[in-house]
């Protein structure tokens, strides 16, 4: 373990042997995060309501909303949600990665 990350650290940089799924959405749209709930929902074969844990117990939503939105080409986002590592891109892509 590097010495600079915590004990508690895990790395959410997805393996070239993990399964991913791509997804567009519009990142000019306030409702974005929809499209997050569900991209890994659908993913997960589980509807967007039986997503657990819910994405706010993971991230902050507005805070997600307000990188995303305010940082264009070039930012990226990435959490892990359970079974499942997402990257969010201020050019509209959502990467779910199965891990």
């Amino acid at each position: 373990m590097n010495a600079t990350q915590p004990d508690h650290y895990i790395s959410t940089e997805p393996s070239p042997d993990e399964t991913s799924s791509q997804f567009t959405f519009d990142p000019t749209n306030g409702d974005f995060l929809v499209d997050v709930v569900t991209a890994v929902s659908t993913v997960a074969g589980v509807e967007p309501t039986e997503l657990s844990p819910p994405l706010a117990e993971v991230v902050d939503p507005d805070a997600l909303a307000a990188v995303v939105q305010s940082g264009g080409y070039g930012t990226q986002v990435t959490f892990r949600l359970d079974e499942y590592v997402v990257s969010v891109t201020g050019d509209g892509l959502i990467d779910v990665y199965t891990v």
